[in-house]
C-alpha cells in the first residue's frame, strides 16, 4: 500500500492469512446481492435494517445533507425504515411500498391545499368599494358610513387538462402523478383527464375517484400494453369540438417523451401552445439522463419539462404549478 494509507489499509488475504479466490469471492457477493434483492422485492428488510444500523458510521454524527436546494448541516439520527421512499425512483416501488407512498402523497397534498387556502385568505379585497354593501352597513348604524365594504378579489383558478400516458412503462408513474393532481382540490376550477397510448380516451371522473382501482380501469379501456403516440393524442385534443384549450387552460402532460412520431408531436405541441395558456411535461426520467435521449432533446424547446422521478420531485413540481 502507498504510505498515505498503509497505516489503515488491509485486504482479505492479510486478514485471513491466506490467499482468496477471486471467482469464489465474486460468486459470494453476487449470491448475497441476490438474497438482498429478493428481500427488497418482498419488503422483508428487518434483518438488513438491523445490520445497517449496527454498521452505519454516520448515526449520531453531524453530516452534510445535499439536495436540490443546496447544502445543509444536520445530525444523522436514524436510518429510514423505508430506505428513502420519498427519494427513490417511483418505477422501483414494490407493491408493499405503494400504501406508504400513497400516505406520503396525502400528507404533501394536504399541506399544499392548506397553503393555498391561507394564501387566498391573505389576498384580501380587490380595493374596489362595494357601494351596495357599504350603504347597507351604514343604515344598520343610523346612516354613519364608517364601515366600508369592499368587493372581494375574484379568484382566477386554472382550467386543467391532463394528458396521461398509460403505456406499460408509464402506468406506475402516471398513477402516482394523478394521485397528486386529484388531491389538489384547491388548485383548479375544473379538470379533464385524458388517457393515451396509441389511442386517446377521456377518463370518467367517477372511476378516478378511487385511484386504488386505476390500473384495472386502464386495462378495461383497452389502452394498456400498447405503444405510445404522444403526437396522435395531441392531434385528437387539438381537433376536438368544442375546443378543449383556451388561454386559461394549463395542459399537463405525463410522459417520458418517448413517442413513435417525433415530427407529428412537435407539430401538435406547437398547435397546442397557440391555444393553451401553458404546457408542462412531467417526465419520470431523471434530468441527468435527458441528454442521452433524443426524443427528450427534441421536445424540450416546445414545452416546460420537469423531472419527476421521485415523490419528492412530484410534490415540488405540483407546488410550483399550483402557486404560479
Amino acid at each position: 500500500f502507498s504510505p498515505d494509507v498503509a497505516a489503515v489499509a488491509t485486504s482479505l488475504a492479510m486478514e485471513l492469512g491466506r490467499p482468496v479466490s477471486r471467482p469464489a469471492l465474486a460468486a459470494a457477493l453476487i449470491g448475497e446481492l441476490d438474497r438482498l434483492y429478493t428481500a427488497l422485492k418482498a419488503g422483508d428488510l428487518a434483518e438488513y435494517l438491523v445490520e445497517y444500523r449496527r454498521d452505519c458510521v454516520n448515526l449520531g454524527k453531524t453530516v452534510q445533507l445535499l439536495s436540490h436546494t443546496g447544502r445543509e448541516t444536520v445530525t444523522a439520527v436514524d436510518v429510514d425504515p423505508e430506505f428513502g421512499l420519498m427519494y427513490r425512483d417511483i418505477s422501483q416501488f414494490t407493491d408493499q411500498e405503494i400504501p406508504k407512498a400513497v400516505y406520503y402523497i396525502q400528507n404533501i397534498t394536504r399541506q399544499i391545499n392548506g397553503e393555498l387556502t391561507q394564501k387566498r385568505k391573505r389576498s384580501g379585497h380587490s380595493g374596489a368599494l362595494d357601494f351596495r354593501r357599504t350603504i347597507r352597513k351604514g343604515l344598520e348604524t343610523g346612516g354613519k358610513f364608517y364601515r366600508l365594504a369592499y368587493k372581494k378579489r375574484r379568484e382566477r383558478r386554472k382550467q386543467l387538462v391532463v394528458l396521461c400516458d398509460v403505456s406499460a412503462s408509464m402506468i406506475q408513474f402516471s398513477e402516482f402523478a394523478l394521485r397528486f393532481i386529484q388531491s389538489l382540490n384547491q388548485a383548479s376550477d375544473s379538470s379533464r383527464i385524458f388517457l393515451f397510448s396509441e389511442e386517446l380516451y377521456e377518463a370518467d371522473a367517477f372511476h378516478l375517484q378511487n385511484m386504488d382501482l386505476f390500473r384495472e380501469y386502464v386495462r378495461s379501456s383497452g389502452l394498456y400494453g400498447r405503444g405510445t403516440s404522444l403526437g396522435g393524442a395531441l392531434h385528437r385534443l387539438n381537433e376536438m369540438k368544442p375546443p378543449v384549450f383556451s388561454q386559461s387552460t394549463m395542459l399537463l402532460i405525463l410522459s417520458d417523451a418517448k413517442t413513435v412520431d417525433e415530427a407529428l408531436t412537435i407539430h401538435e405541441l406547437t398547435r397546442a401552445r397557440q391555444k393553451a395558456g401553458r404546457i408542462f411535461l412531467l417526465n419520470p426520467i431523471p434530468e441527468g439522463k435527458w441528454k442521452y435521449i433524443r426524443s427528450i432533446q427534441t421536445l424540450l424547446p416546445y414545452c416546460d419539462m420537469i423531472s419527476c422521478s421521485t415523490l419528492e420531485d412530484l410534490g415540488r413540481a405540483c407546488r410550483k404549478l399550483v402557486f404560479m
